[in-house]
């Protein structure tokens, strides 16, 4: 794991399913102090990424997942992330929170945001790990119990 500067991993992970390909992309220290927090983060990468023509329900938005500088610290309360997308209700913003582990093992995993965008053409999974990423084929998840939604059951 390395090691968080400022509460920053200093990297953000682009993934682009259609094309199949995963970019690391550097932060700037001055990028960081600029946008803090995940929010500000996702909605300053999607302004400069997404313009108004984009649908929102389409494969060229984006699905921003990002995490603030103390999320992954021992801080009160910040066991939070944020994803953030062009709403298809509003057609500009939307964002959701959630708590858990999540945002501490993408930070834990070298990264401040992941940003997917596209349509993969077959069942995928992004493996972020050691400040590096890459795509996985997920056939064998699709077909495993958790897919199903656990044990098969009898009729009895």
């Amino acid at each position: 794991m390395r090691e968080l500067i400022g509460g920053y991993a200093g990297k953000t992970l682009l993934v682009d399913l259609t094309r199949s390909k995963v970019v690391v992309e550097s932060s700037s220290e001055e990028f960081a102090r600029t946008f803090i927090g995940g929010s500000g983060y996702a909605c300053r990468f999607a302004l400069d990424h997404l313009d108004s023509a984009i649908d929102p329900l389409g494969p060229e938005n984006l699905l921003i997942f990002a995490a603030g500088p103390l999320v992954g610290t021992s801080a009160p309360n910040s066991g939070r992330h944020v994803v953030c997308a062009r709403s298809p209700l509003t057609r500009f913003w939307g964002e959701s929170y959630s708590g858990g582990v999540f945002g501490a093992k993408m930070k834990y995993a070298g990264f401040d945001a992941i940003v997917v965008k596209g349509r993969a053409a077959e069942p995928t999974y992004i493996l972020a790990k050691d400040g590096k990423g890459e795509l996985k084929p997920a056939k064998h998840l699709m077909d495993s119990e958790a897919h199903q939604g656990g044990a098969s059951r009898s009729g009895s």
